[in-house]
């Protein structure tokens, strides 16, 4: 078996994790207490903070902790080389996810996305520059804008080319892919987090000069952009 060699995800000494461990048991009692004091008007900023550090530690501890565990099972079943996991395109895929777990606390879906793509990164196949180049598009999407475009690539896959190409206007569009969603979510909230898939170029923008009609109809609005980070996060 090969195995990898775990970063240490606590930072500081043994004592100093101890402390840690001990404030984090204290969380909900703590968290009561600041709700009392809220009532009270005696919040203290620093109390909040410390709270806050701690949830915060430990939600990127358990996911940083699943990854390894995840990341070892890949190894051991043939499915990444750990050879190249230390070579250069390797390192910077895995910088790359240190980068987007440090500078917010993602939720799952967005997590397991950035997680596929590291690992077609470190596959050492053609595919592996392309993943790494995805890595930097994926974390500038949010949950619900990666909910909506892996609706409309299901979509896609499921629909003929001559069904697809009747959905012409805009309106339709937005109610088709609410259907497609089966109530995960509505026209207005596609309509929402429509702009920032267009800005991406993950879909394609509105056309005719009132914007009522729609690119790609024939794609479902897809980009080959779009589908190409779609065949890469959804497995």
């Amino acid at each position: 078996m090969n195995n990898i060699e775990k970063p240490l995800v606590s930072e500081g000494n043994d004592q100093i994790d101890r402390l840690i461990g001990v404030a984090y048991e204290k969380v909900i009692p703590l968290m009561k207490e600041l709700a009392k004091s809220a009532i009270a008007g005696d919040l203290r900023r620093d109390a909040v903070d410390l709270c806050c550090s701690v949830l915060q530690r430990r939600r990127k501890e358990g996911l940083l902790n699943g990854f390894f565990a995840e990341l070892q099972q890949w190894i051991d079943k043939g499915e990444v080389n750990p050879e190249f996991i230390n070579s250069d395109l390797g390192q910077a895929s895995f910088q790359e996810l240190l980068d987007f777990l440090n500078k917010e606390i993602p939720e799952s879906e967005r997590f397991e996305a950035m997680k596929n793509l590291f690992k077609r990164s470190v596959e050492n196949s053609e595919f592996s520059s392309r993943a790494f180049q995805l890595m930097k598009i994926c974390k500038k999407l949010d949950v619900n804008e990666l909910l909506i475009i892996s609706i409309i690539y299901k979509a896609y896959k499921q629909k003929t080319r001559t069904e697809l190409e009747k959905i012409q206007s805009i309106f339709e569009w937005f109610s088709k892919v609410q259907e497609f969603s089966e109530g995960k979510v509505s026209a207005g909230i596609i309509e929402h987090y429509e702009e920032n898939l267009v800005k991406n170029n993950l879909i394609g923008p509105r056309t005719y000069d009132d914007r009522s009609g729609v690119s790609y109809p024939e794609k479902f609005r897809l980009s080959s952009l779009g589908i190409e980070l779609c065949e890469f996060i959804i497995v």
